[in-house]
């Protein structure tokens, strides 16, 4: 299994200094920090972006 390290203070930070996506603090706090499951954030974002979920 290959792991990459990340500074997640510093992704949270960038993605709010960078994005112009409403709400993008709370966004990194909830999706960075890995408090989403990978399917909730599958569904989340495949409404935004056409795909269907089932």
């Amino acid at each position: 299994m290959h792991r990459t390290a990340i500074d997640i203070e510093a992704a949270c930070a960038r993605v709010v200094v960078e994005s112009t996506y409403p709400g993008s603090q709370e966004w990194a706090d909830y999706f960075v920090r890995a408090t989403a499951s990978d399917a909730e954030a599958v569904t989340i974002f495949a409404a935004r972006d056409g795909r269907l979920v089932r």
